[in-house]
């Protein structure tokens, strides 16, 4: 299922969106969701073989992929990193009926932006593809319980705890700005808030990420919060 929409010079950017999803019923609803003008849901695929092609041919801002059918030929997330590869300016969200730490666990190490659960938006979804958009990252209910595993197991990232603390770490810039994003913040309301350039926090963020030695900002913010509290 394709909806391509020729853009005209005076159109406002849209945000682009592919999704995998087979349930004809939640994408009834999705498509509900995420009906508005700054939105473009450019494709979606039942099969991960149309997704990943859908993903080549828009090169979306948005992914959102449904775990199961993930799962069902790739087990768990393995092989994502392949999909990113294809569009690396894409971010992915992650969309799931389960509660699944392992795999949430393995999706931060890999980047992804986003987990959603179907069984509850606890925020509307076109918000979320906004955060997202932005440079923030959304997990909802699944951070809580994963950071509970952390305290509980010792379970860490695809990192291991560093010695030096955060404050050694980075400047004081750096840390007021992976505060913000330790508070759902985008990178344009970060450039706002401190009355800086875009630019400017791009530039952080990615010092921010070099330092941490972590390839995402969502991965910057968990590893952040475990060498702050550890």
């Amino acid at each position: 299922m394709n909806n391509n929409i020729n853009k005209t010079k005076s159109e406002p950017t849209k945000i682009t969106v592919v999704i995998l999803e087979d349930n004809a019923t939640l994408v009834k609803g999705m498509l509900v969701e995420l009906d508005y003008p700054d939105i473009r849901v450019c494709s979606v695929s039942d099969s991960v073989e149309i997704f990943l092609q859908e993903i080549q041919n828009h090169l979306p801002n948005i992914a959102i992929v449904d775990l199961r059918i993930w799962s069902a030929m790739h087990a768990g997330l393995k092989g994502i990193e392949e999909a990113m590869k294809l569009s690396p300016n894409t971010s992915f969200m992650i969309h799931t009926a389960y509660d699944d730490i392992e795999n949430f666990h393995e999706g931060i190490s890999l980047g992804i932006e986003a987990f959603i659960s179907k069984n509850i938006y606890e925020k509307p979804l076109d918000e979320i593809v906004r955060i997202v958009f932005n440079g923030g990252t959304y997990y909802g209910r699944f951070l809580p319980a994963y950071l509970n595993m952390v305290k509980e197991t010792g379970t860490r990232l695809a990192f291991e705890k560093e010695e030096e603390s955060a404050k050694d770490i980075l400047t004081s810039a750096e840390q007021e700005i992976i505060q913000l994003f330790e508070k759902g913040f985008s990178q344009e309301e970060i450039a706002e808030k401190r009355s800086v350039s875009i630019h400017t926090v791009k530039t952080h963020t990615k010092s921010i990420r070099a330092k941490l030695g972590v390839k995402s900002t969502s991965e910057a913010v968990l590893k952040y919060r475990l060498i702050k509290n550890s």
